[in-house]
């Protein structure tokens, strides 16, 4: 029995899990657990496998990969299922970034 080539991905599925059952503590929601966060390392694991060839060099990837979902998922989930068209502007407001309108700038 060939356990050996299945090992990355049972690593990755137990990193996925602890890193969603963490994400669950910090944020509650209905993405954040370990179920879902065993997927993402398995997903991870089947993408990156052949490109991370070392721990920084799968440091790397993981954090690329978190960010692309970071970006992709919001902005097309929020697309499909809300049925209009979501632009990245629209989930974060300029007041939540700290920055004031062109119209109050002059002003004061």
């Amino acid at each position: 029995m060939r356990l050996r080539p299945l090992l990355p991905f049972a690593i990755a599925a137990a990193v996925g899990a602890a890193g969603g059952a963490l994400a669950a503590r910090a944020a509650p929601g209905a993405l954040a657990g370990p179920a879902p966060g065993a997927l993402a390392g398995l997903l991870f694991a089947a993408l990156a496998r052949g490109r991370a060839t070392s721990p920084g060099a799968g440091l790397t990837w993981g954090l690329g990969f978190a960010f692309v979902l970071w970006l992709a998922v919001p902005v097309g989930l929020g697309s499909v299922l809300g049925g209009g068209a979501l632009v990245l502007g629209a989930l974060v407001g300029h007041e939540a970034l700290g920055l004031r309108s062109a119209a109050r700038v002059g002003s004061g």
